[in-house]
């Protein structure tokens, strides 16, 4: 019986591959779809391949590149190239208040359930800092959420902010020359940590397996640099041969992006590679699903890995940088190319472009969009454009949310 089997199997060897291959075809996507992380996602039912509706547009001058904040429910804050902000209501798409806060806006907005907590940094020739001795003054304003009313102000004593963060215990920041500090809500220094290098992308904050509260970023020495929350002392450094472009933390394992386009990913205790994969440029962003990695490169496409060995499962090229992306469910996120006026939705167990959204010429993508409520927010130079698959539907949800 063995034998007839094996003379089988050579004879019909290439049919067997073509069977098999299409049932790869069929049943893998299917199994990727199940390794999606479906909890941390809206849960729709939403066609996503339908053609949406422009519910309203709200037109404004001085948009910024930093991203449009959200309260999640019915309030958008806009950031402004002239440092102002505006609060704008989703379900009109009018606007409820704007206010002025000195100088350039130059961090993406933090917020908690009251206040902004907003990042500015203003010309004094005559200001001496903490590191070069001359530059910009940096400020952190408090601003209401309920009026716009700035409840606070205070100087951070350094030339420029570069990554700025509200705990729970009081605020974080690091300056453009590698300087990071911690202090709480009465702004009383807790730890200062001077590095002779400086950050080469967003600092990452999470919670080890030893419940241990640590901070990780890339810098331009080429390593991974991982410091205590509480003290700011440097526990672990991890050389990286290229320079960090992107790091996130995945439970027992960081996954990081560097300026070549690679991808690797290490171990969280022993800080070795467990695999590495490659793209055709620097890396902007990572998000790790259940099974999964998705990468937007500077090659103007976007990857999706297998978690376990860093294979290539799919990509995508968009036609221009990805400037954002917002997960709209477990199965379909949106995505905007840098530069351009075509917004794509993007089927992840596919790895198909389903829709889009065409603007008009000269409507062209400024920062990342926004999913609220199944609304979708594009930021554009010449304002926002809200979209849908139903306004009505959209409008009466939110009225009924207040």
């Amino acid at each position: 019986m063995n034998i007839i089997l094996d003379i089988f199997v050579k004879k019909h060897k290439t049919l067997m591959h073509i069977i098999l291959n299409g049932f790869l075809k069929i049943f893998l996507p299917i199994g990727l779809l199940f390794s999606l992380p479906v909890d941390v996602f809206p849960k729709t039912e939403i066609d996503w391949t339908s053609p949406l509706q422009q519910c309203r547009t709200y037109l404004t001058e001085n948009m910024s590149t930093i991203e449009v904040a959200s309260d999640n429910v019915n309030t958008l804050y806009l950031p402004k190239s002239d440092g102002r902000i505006e609060a704008i209501n989703l379900t009109a798409g009018a606007r409820v208040w704007t206010t002025e806060v000195s100088g350039g806006i130059t961090e993406k907005i933090t917020s908690d359930e009251n206040f902004l907590y907003v990042v500015t940094e203003v010309m004094d020739r005559d200001f001496i800092g903490k590191e070069s001795g001359s530059g910009d003054r940096s400020y952190i304003s408090i601003v209401s959420k309920n009026d716009g009313l700035v409840l606070e102000k205070f100087s951070l004593n350094y030339e420029n902010t570069k990554y700025f963060h509200k705990t729970s215990g009081g605020y974080f920041i690091s300056s453009g020359r590698g300087t990071l500090e911690s202090f709480d809500t009465l702004r009383k220094i807790q730890w200062t940590n001077k590095l002779n290098t400086e950050l080469t992308g967003e600092p990452v904050f999470f919670t080890d397996n030893q419940n241990k509260s640590l901070i990780v970023f890339g810098t331009a020495n080429n390593t991974l640099i991982f410091i205590s929350a509480d003290s700011g002392r440097i526990t672990r450094q991890i050389y990286t041969k290229t320079t960090p472009s992107v790091v996130n933390f995945g439970g027992d394992f960081i996954v990081t992006g560097d300026t070549k386009g690679s991808l690797y990913m290490s171990d969280l205790l022993s800080g070795r590679a467990v695999w590495k994969s490659y793209t055709g440029g620097r890396i902007t962003d990572i998000s790790i699903l259940k099974d999964s990695i998705l990468a937007s490169s500077d090659d103007n496409y976007l990857y999706l890995l297998y978690k376990k060995n860093g294979n290539r499962i799919w990509k995508i090229n968009l036609g221009g940088r990805i400037i954002g992306k917002a997960f709209l469910d477990e199965e379909n996120i949106l995505v905007l190319p840098q530069g351009t006026n075509t917004a794509f939705i993007i089927n992840l167990v596919r790895g198909k472009i389903i829709n889009r959204i065409v603007l008009e010429k000269d409507a062209y993508f400024v920062s990342s969009p926004l999913s609220v409520g199944n609304q979708l927010i594009l930021p554009t130079q010449k304002g926002l454009y809200f979209y849908a698959m139903d306004c009505a539907a959209i409008k009466q949800v939110m009225q009924d949310t207040r």
